[in-house]
């Protein structure tokens, strides 16, 4: 994920604190602290890391707020969920614009790829098997450039 300026990370954070409020959610304190958590993170994340990292400035958010706020940002579009093996989720913040990811599985970076890479894949589909495809998401797993030579 690029890094953004903190001009841009700002008004980032007020366009998904507005995407909850039209979704009847409160774009309250301790979801703008969480999200803002999330947003400095380059690679995914566990609720319980997150709550981790958020106890020593914010001792006064509980574990169940992180969990929540991070559901809520999945449903608005601000966040992706990777279900791992053992059943545990990992979270990542996710601009809106449409795009995929590349996760490196040894260290947990995620890199957006910007753009779309399906739509021919999705023409294909849909004209073989008479399915409209509304939407999709995918995900590529590997080892990033780092993780890669060890």
């Amino acid at each position: 994920m690029p890094i953004m300026a903190p001009s841009e990370q700002l008004a980032a954070q007020e366009d998904v604190m507005r995407r909850l409020e039209a979704r009847n959610r409160q774009a309250t304190t301790q979801r703008r602290i969480v999200l803002r958590e999330l947003m400095d993170r380059k690679s995914y994340v566990t609720p319980r890391e997150l709550y981790a990292a958020l106890q020593h400035e914010h001792p006064s958010i509980g574990q169940a707020t992180v969990y929540r706020t991070l559901e809520l940002l999945v449903e608005a579009g601000a966040a992706t969920r990777f279900l791992q093996e053992n059943n545990e989720s990992k979270y990542i913040y996710c601009p809106p614009n449409h795009h995929h990811h590349l996760v490196c599985t040894r260290c947990g970076l995620v890199e957006d790829i910007e753009g779309c890479v399906i739509p021919a894949l999705g023409a294909t589909l849909e004209k073989r098997t008479r399915f409209q495809i509304n939407e999709h998401a995918v995900t590529f797993y590997g080892f990033c450039g780092d993780c890669k030579g060890r």
